[in-house]
């Protein structure tokens, strides 16, 4: 083997040991230099490369600057034109707009099942909105419809020991020393935790003590 075979086999393995070396953004970069601009890019240490990667996108991004980043994150630079722009704008509203009535239709819906499926339940509608669509998130099919299953279960036992009275057509519990030391229990782990009524009085439910008064209830 002559001395010029050996010097370029030597060469293509020192540059296969430095390829090999390279993050994927510096081979990346490597691949957009050429003669000696390659040879230099080469020999610099790896903080090196990464520092004329980083100076070669500043220059970049000030030539061609980002003007807008879309909703789902795409950056639209300059040379893209006015035109341009202003699409991706009006598409952008035109977006919002629709997730804006998906949501409103999303919640009246939820408004819709929370008075009919949980009005027995203690809170809000909003409290009872949220519990709907924190149960309707739950991947899993089966703990979803154990889940809803359980929360109609305490919907039927509590609207089964209260009757329509007073203003308006307002829910108030029978006299019930069970159900009122519940409801005193849930007051005060909710104070105690500064959380919800609502949470509080299911926290207390799965509590040995609420589970005894519970069954007293049904």
């Amino acid at each position: 083997m002559n001395e010029s075979k050996i010097e370029q086999l030597q060469a293509e393995l020192e540059l296969a040991l430095s390829l090999a070396a390279m993050t994927d953004a510096q081979k990346a970069h490597y691949t957009t230099l050429k003669g000696s601009e390659a040879e230099t890019y080469l020999g610099k240490s790896a903080e090196g490369k990464d520092a004329e990667i980083a100076a070669v996108a500043k220059a970049d991004a000030e030539k061609d600057p980002v003007v807008y980043t879309t909703v789902d994150g795409v950056e639209i630079k300059k040379s893209a034109g006015d035109a341009v722009v202003a699409l991706v704008k009006a598409a952008d509203e035109a977006q919002k707009e629709n997730l804006a009535l998906k949501k409103a239709q999303r919640v009246s819906e939820l408004t819709k099942r929370a008075e009919t499926e949980l009005s027995g339940l203690p809170g809000t509608t909003e409290v009872h909105v949220a519990l709907l669509e924190a149960v309707d998130g739950i991947s899993d099919e089966g703990i979803r419809k154990s889940a809803m299953e359980v929360l109609k279960a305490h919907n039927e036992a509590l609207s089964s020991s209260q009757v329509t009275l007073g203003h308006e057509g307002a829910k108030v519990e029978k006299a019930s020393s069970s159900l009122e030391q519940l409801g005193q229990l849930a007051k005060a782990y909710s104070e105690q935790h500064k959380i919800g009524y609502a949470q509080a009085y299911t926290a207390v439910l799965n509590t040995a003590e609420g589970a005894k008064l519970y069954a007293q209830t049904v």
